[in-house]
Formats: C-alpha cells, structure tokens, sequence
C-alpha cells in the first residue's frame, strides 16, 4: 500500500513540475480519489518536511520534488548539540537527533522518523498526521489539540508525549505496510519493543 506521499513523489517524478490539480488527477492512477484540495493538504505537508518546493512564478502554482544538499542536512543532523544549544534557553533530557524546535528526528528500530509542528492545525484537527516514504516516517505534530493545550507545558513533557508518538506512527506505518495479515496481539508486541528501545536511547544517554 503506497502512503500518500509516496503516490506524490512518484508523480512528480515521472511527471515533472506539476499543480495541484495535475497531481490529483494522476493520483487516480494510484487508487486515490483526490481533489485539488486533497493534493494540496498533502503537498503543504511535505512543503514542511522539504520534501517537495512550490513554485508560485506562474498564475497557478506548481510544484516540484526538493533537491536539497544532503551533506549539509547530514551536518546539521550530526552537529545537532550544538544547535540544540543555540535554540534552546533551558536544560532538557534530549534525544540524540533532535535539532531544533520546529524540525527534528529520531530513528527507532532502525526507522527515521522526523517531526514538524503544522502551524496550520487548529484544536479540530487530529493531534498528529503520519506519512512516509519507504521506512522513513514523516510526523505532523498539532500543538493546538486539546490534549497538547491541557497536558502539555514542560520541555520534559513535550519529549515524552513526542516520544509516544513515535510509537503511534511506527503502529500506523506497521498496518499500513501489512494490512489485514497483522493482528492485535502483532500490535502490542510492536508497540511494546518501541517503547523498549526508547527508554533504552534515553537511558543511553544519560
């Protein structure tokens, strides 16, 4: 089952540069029964995640895959204490890949997974959004939900709840990639060995 964003990615790249209304129409090919309004969503979504540009030089935008340097974006990853400290007035127990505050990545069980705050989502909106492409997970974090507002309000707080949800996109990503074959006790054990190996990267680093 191929995610959304991999349905867009391979559109644009057999395609080129294309509008929203392009990407939709082709999208029907991979089994998608999208409207301008469902391809942009998803196009604004991996705008945040770099993964896709929009070039607004025409009347109607198009847009194109990133080609981003990928040796800096390495740098920035590997020096990511440094700019840690740099972002951040106040002492937190940290993840080894987090960079900053608006963008950041862990890997558990061999899984990449990188977050982005969508500053577009109100309290209505789902508290996260989960996309990949291959085995890499792509998290958009509502910090207007609800639960965000009431429960969150430590740095410490704020790791933790972004660590669950770590484990909430690997679950998705598991039922997506096996559909029907996986069953709930499958889920659990999955669940589990997450969590497991989180507190392990957390013990790790203290």
């Amino acid at each position: 089952m191929e995610s959304d964003f991999e349905v867009i990615l391979a559109i644009i790249e057999t395609n080129g540069s294309l509008t929203a209304r392009e990407i939709a129409k082709h999208a029907k090919v991979h089994g998608k029964t999208w409207v301008r309004k469902d391809a942009n969503s998803n196009l604004y979504k991996m705008q945040m995640q770099q993964l896709v540009i929009k070039d607004s030089s025409e009347k109607v935008p198009k847009w194109n895959l990133a080609t981003a340097d990928q040796s800096k974006t390495q740098s920035k990853i590997t020096n990511s204490e440094e700019i840690l400290n740099k972002v951040r007035k106040y002492q937190v127990q940290s993840l080894e890949h987090i960079v900053d505050e608006k963008n950041f990545e862990i890997k558990v069980k061999g899984v990449t997974i990188k977050y982005a705050y969508d500053l577009n989502a109100t309290s209505n909106d789902p508290y996260m959004i989960v996309d990949w492409l291959q085995d890499k997970l792509f998290i958009s974090v509502n910090s207007q939900h609800p639960f965000w507002e009431i429960f969150i309000d430590t740095p410490d707080e704020q790791l933790l709840y972004l660590q669950f949800l770590a484990q909430d996109a690997l679950i998705n990503w598991h039922v997506a990639k096996k559909g029907d074959e996986i069953s709930s006790s499958s889920l659990s054990e999955v669940r589990d060995s997450v969590l497991r190996e989180i507190a392990l990267i957390n013990l790790l680093k203290n």
